[in-house]
């Protein structure tokens, strides 16, 4: 199996969520550009922006390193675990529940920092798998 089209497809999924609630408050308060110092949006337009800078790197970082060593199943794992990282942070993000958003945004960096250290290490030659 290989895990990559999977993660990216349900972290799809997500971004298209936070896209559309920004698309519905922009209606719902009739504010087509920007934020409209409307707090909900602002925190609506983050939670969408900050899935994006997380989701495009991790998917790239995903894909390389399953092509690279063929380990799926670490690629998948890592990637629930990221999935769920990112629900939290979004849900902390739209709910206004710190906690949720801090572990989701901490989940996410450490799964990153993991992750690329690793493909760092087979890029170099370091890890013979």
């Amino acid at each position: 199996m290989t895990a990559t089209p999977l993660i990216a497809a349900v972290l799809l999924l997500l971004v298209t969520f936070l896209s559309t609630h920004v698309s519905s408050l922009r209606i719902k308060h009739r504010i087509s550009l920007g934020e409209g110092e409307n707090r909900d949006l602002f925190r609506a337009i983050r939670a969408h922006a900050n899935a994006l800078e997380h989701v495009v790197p991790f998917v790239l970082l995903s894909l390389l390193l399953e092509e690279t060593t063929g380990l799926s199943d670490l690629v998948l794992i890592a990637g629930v675990a990221f999935i769920v990282a990112r629900l939290l942070h979004a849900f902390g993000m739209l709910r206004r529940i710190h906690r949720a958003r801090q572990l989701g945004a901490t989940l996410s960096v450490m799964i990153e920092i993991v992750l690329g250290v690793l493909l760092l290490r087979v890029g170099a030659g370091l890890v013979g798998l």
